[in-house]
């Protein structure tokens, strides 16, 4: 009506309202992100590395050791997280008694529910692995009612650890010497006697090899839940062959216990063990 009209200027017409709705989702979705995805993501990160390094740090903490001389007595080892688990980790409350050779304590193997002794060999004994090494060889491979039978071991790292059959009733220097109030009957002593001679005689005489144990006193004889005196501890022990003599000069063993004839000649015989035997009572 007034002549040609003036162009038409699209950028100040206003915008469509879902368009601009559109464009608010978005942004808001981004700031979203921002804030809170991303602290998230990095979280949910910190964690999954943790979870790793932890995974790898209980792998290395069970890592195990195996050498060739282990090959023919690998049936009888036992997984380190087992003995862990069944000790509750080694804690103190746990502990049955400790000396020269370390520690042992109390267990329960969690899937049998056996209760179990593990010794500890100490590191800081200089023959700790030639003593863990001469126990897996001796009582690994025999078997007799007064010995305490060796259950397994295992090995990690610069732990040595030796697992039996646990006795109720412990070691019998504490009813000998120790305590006024638990005592031994006459006939419970005569049975321990026997018991620990017939097994005396099984590894001077009977077994495939003689076995000098070097070490027999009255911490050493186990009572069982019958009190039937059981022989343990064989890290002194020592192997020869039958009708042989014996080839070591080194005295061992406990001073006060040792017979006459091996603190002078330092041979260890059959002969000696029982008056380290006869010493002990």
């Amino acid at each position: 009506m007034k002549g040609k009209a003036p162009p038409l200027e699209l950028q100040k017409l206003p915008k469509l309202p879902e368009k601009q709705k559109r464009i608010t989702m978005i942004r808001s979705l981004g700031a979203l992100f921002i804030v809170v995805l991303i602290p998230l993501m990095f979280i949910f990160l910190l964690i999954f590395i943790f979870l790793v390094r932890l995974i790898f740090k209980r792998r290395r903490k069970f890592t195990e050791e195996l050498e060739d001389w282990e090959t023919e007595f690998r049936k009888n080892r036992l997984r380190y997280k087992d003995l862990y688990s069944a000790t509750n980790g080694f804690k103190e409350k746990h502990l049955l008694g400790s000396g020269g050779f370390g520690s042992v304590y109390k267990g329960v193997m969690p899937n049998t529910k056996k209760e179990i002794a593990v010794k500890r060999v100490s590191n800081q004994s200089k023959q700790g692995l030639k003593e863990f090494v001469s126990e897996i060889i001796t009582i690994g491979r025999m078997s007799h009612r007064n010995i305490v039978p060796l259950l397994g071991y295992c090995r990690r790292k610069e732990e040595l650890l030796l697992v039996y059959d646990y006795m109720p009733n412990g070691s019998l220097d504490k009813y000998l010497y120790n305590s006024s109030e638990v005592t031994l009957t006459w006939k419970q002593r005569i049975t321990i006697i026997k018991g620990v001679a017939s097994a005396l005689f099984y590894l001077h005489e009977d077994w495939e090899e003689v076995v000098i144990h070097r070490d027999i006193k009255a911490s050493n004889v186990l009572l069982d839940a019958e009190h039937n005196g059981r022989i343990g501890d064989f890290g002194l022990a020592r192997l020869r062959g039958h009708g042989t003599d014996p080839q070591t000069t080194l005295v061992a063993g406990t001073w006060g216990y040792l017979a006459p004839d091996h603190v002078r000649t330092g041979k260890a015989t059959t002969a000696t063990d029982v008056l380290h035997l006869a010493c002990s009572y």
